[in-house]
């Protein structure tokens, strides 16, 4: 015969069983005025060996959103108002640096006043359960906003600067952004269970200047009481024959790599708790077309990036 002692011990070992043998709703399940907000940072080196020159890019961006669903359609997509909270920007391109963050530099200089720009500036953005994001809007007022802090420009000029700005703040690359911030749940509607995994495949890019295919397995790895874990693989690459306008020349990019990480959300509504990601890259450059003395050439590139995602 059991004592009361031994009892209590099996009958929690059942519950916990119980509870972590239970099949889960992955998606996100808010409601019209929920709150939350993401705080992302980007820690990336991108190498590169041109013509016996070794160039190194350093750059550790953070960026944090506040995000408000402001309405929740019939099939259950969210509709957000999406605010940039703080921007911090470490770079070392080349010898020219850049340091800004606004939560505590008031006045930025010159090469910081577009990162100034985006605080306090909103789009709205429209996702599904998933983290499929259907539509980005609103994006015009806040490159508008990030040109105006420079003065005197010629027509000419301000074209220059907009086309520059677009590719790292243009609605096409915000989208991506989103999506690779937001998009790692099953398309299911169904509970899943622990251990099942499932794909998605993603176009994205790197700071406006290259398309990347990105197959994405994620697995179900942990349940827990209030969260769940899940795990995250990348294959990528880029299409080699693509020819891409960067600093008005034409260059082909043939890259490969892997990415593996995790992710901890809430069962509660899905949101995203933490996450943390390390990709590795590498292959060929070549330049097409612009500079005539480098025409043909091609060149290794080696791209290290280490991602983190945190409520705050």
């Amino acid at each position: 015969m059991l004592s009361k002692k031994s009892f209590y011990l099996v009958s929690l070992l059942l519950l916990s069983t119980t509870v972590y043998a239970q099949k889960v709703k992955l998606s996100y399940q808010f409601n019209k005025d929920d709150v939350f907000a993401l705080e992302e940072e980007m820690d990336q080196t991108i190498s590169q060996d041109i013509m016996g020159q070794q160039v190194v890019i350093i750059q550790k961006i953070t960026t944090a959103y506040d995000f408000k669903i402001v309405n929740v359609d019939d099939e259950r997509n969210y509709e957000a108002s999406v605010t940039y909270k703080y921007v911090a920007v470490d770079m070392d391109q080349a010898g020219q640096k850049i340091s800004y963050d606004s939560r505590e530099d008031s006045e930025p200089d010159m090469s910081s006043k577009t990162f100034a720009a985006l605080v306090g500036s909103s789009f709205a953005l429209i996702f599904t359960p998933t983290g499929e994001v259907l539509s980005v809007s609103g994006v015009e007022d806040l490159l508008q906003k990030m040109v105006g802090v420079y003065d005197n420009l010629s027509d000419v000029q301000r074209e220059q600067v907009l086309t520059t700005i677009k590719q790292q703040y243009g609605s096409e690359r915000i989208r991506f952004a989103m999506e690779s911030l937001l998009e790692i749940y099953p398309d299911s509607k169904k509970k899943t269970k622990k251990g099942a995994a499932w794909e998605k495949k993603r176009l994205t890019s790197i700071g406006g200047m290259m398309s990347l295919n990105l197959v994405i397995e994620h697995t179900f790895t942990k349940n827990e009481t209030e969260t769940a874990l899940i795990t995250v693989k990348n294959e990528i690459n880029t299409n080699p024959e693509d020819v891409m306008k960067v600093n008005g020349m034409d260059m082909k990019f043939g890259l490969t790599g892997t990415g593996s990480g995790e992710v901890k959300v809430a069962k509660e509504n899905g949101r995203i708790l933490a996450k943390e990601m390390s990709v590795n890259i590498s292959g060929k450059v070549t330049l097409v077309k612009g500079n005539e003395a480098m025409e043909g050439q091609s060149w290794d590139m080696v791209i290290e990036t280490i991602g983190k995602v945190r409520e705050i």
